[in-house]
């Protein structure tokens, strides 16, 4: 895979920074995606539209439900990339953290995979 290094004032870094984290993305996330959005108008399986569809399944979840992150979107899992994976994984983490009430660990499985359960 390529890379493409860029620099940013403290200005426009922080100005980054909250766009990318107002959509679930890391700053480098969120710089890929913005550039390829500009040059192509549309990304396909943009993360922050992968988090929004993330709630949305996890709202509608039956309750006892055990979950892996990649259990939700069997459709696109294998086409995404380690980043997006991880970012996805870590916006469901933080999900649960802030809906204790709804949702726990149920078991971390080998590999260090987190195996979620959705208790109402």
């Amino acid at each position: 895979m390529r890379r493409i290094y860029s620099n940013y004032s403290e200005d426009e870094f922080e100005k980054i920074s909250k766009h990318a984290e107002a959509a679930g993305m890391t700053a480098s996330a969120f710089c890929k995606y913005a550039v390829l959005e500009k040059m192509a108008g549309t990304v396909e399986h943009s993360p922050s539209h992968v988090v929004k569809e993330l709630y949305q399944k996890l709202q509608i979840m039956e309750p006892e439900e055990c979950f892996i992150v990649s259990d939700l979107f069997p459709e696109i899992w294998s086409s995404l990339s380690r980043s997006e994976k991880n970012t996805i994984a870590k916006q469901l983490a933080k999900y649960v953290r802030e809906h204790s009430d709804m949702f726990v660990i149920h078991d971390v499985l080998p590999g260090k995979i987190t195996q979620y359960k959705k208790i109402k």
